[in-house]
């Protein structure tokens, strides 16, 4: 059976009808569900601020990769929803993708401009996939 990825640090999911993650016993692969720059309390740190926002989705993120043992390099694809993308965000998100993989590796990305993303606000938004 599947695992459902929970955790303290990241907003819950679950009362929403969907999981942040879920881990596939079957496969060894970790799927996140569209990650945003949400705090514990469905927060943002700092409302279309696109910086705060990609920092705290790269830090929700590792929690989940880390609660499910997990790490970075074990991502395999990238989904990033950039809201009116630009070569500013686009530098942005480069600048923090290179803190977070550091190394010679680095997974897919497929990255794609929208109009806008689910709740008020949310400027960016990433899904994974990673694999042992």
């Amino acid at each position: 059976m599947n695992q459902m990825i929970i955790s303290d640090l990241v907003y819950e999911t679950n009362s929403k009808g969907f999981s942040n993650a879920v881990l596939s016993k079957a496969s060894s692969r970790l799927y996140l569900s569209g990650i945003v720059g949400w705090d514990t309390q469905r927060k943002l740190t700092n409302e279309k601020d696109f910086l705060s926002q990609v920092k705290q989705i790269f830090f929700n993120i590792q929690t989940l990769l880390k609660e499910a043992k997990f790490s970075f390099d074990d991502i395999v694809r990238l989904e990033v929803y950039i809201v009116a993308v630009s070569k500013e965000k686009l530098k942005i998100f480069t600048e923090i993708m290179r803190e977070y993989f550091p190394t010679e590796y680095k997974p897919t990305v497929t990255l794609i401009g929208v109009v806008a993303l689910a709740a008020e606000n949310l400027e960016i938004e990433i899904q994974a996939i990673a694999e042992q």
